[in-house]
């Protein structure tokens, strides 16, 4: 399933260019702005993952604080995960799908993830 929809997004955005098969079920998908997503396959279904940006160094832990109550019932991230790296050193951005979902659900999920991503990668910015 996570190959048609790949397919599909890719001819639907005309982005066929910009998406790399890692390995076998899990794709990099390079948006406009420098916007990476990675998507896998998972024993529950599809994982949207992508590293937003470094840790903001002055006032981090104010801004470590804002992402996590972000993560409070999914309110600031659409249902996504804000998170660190394993080194602690890059925000992450986490958002587990079901395998069983019809095309049109993947792209908007996609689309709300992309959204999110650019929301956060801008906040940082300002606890820079």
């Amino acid at each position: 399933m996570i190959n048609d929809f790949i397919k599909e997004i890719g001819e639907e955005l005309k982005m066929e260019e910009e998406i790399h098969s890692i390995e076998p079920g899990h794709y990099a998908l390079d948006f406009a702005d420098n916007i990476k997503v990675n998507i896998s396959t998972t024993p529950m279904g599809m994982l949207f993952k992508a590293l937003i940006c470094p840790v903001p160094s002055s006032k981090g832990s104010l801004f470590l604080d804002k992402a996590m109550e972000a993560n409070l019932f999914g309110r600031g991230t659409r249902g996504a995960i804000l998170g660190l790296d394993e080194e602690a050193n890059h925000i992450t951005l986490c958002l587990e799908i079901p395998e069983k979902i019809p095309y049109k659900e993947f792209k908007e999920k996609l689309e709300d993830f992309v959204t999110v991503y650019d929301y956060w990668r801008s906040e940082a910015l300002k606890w820079k």
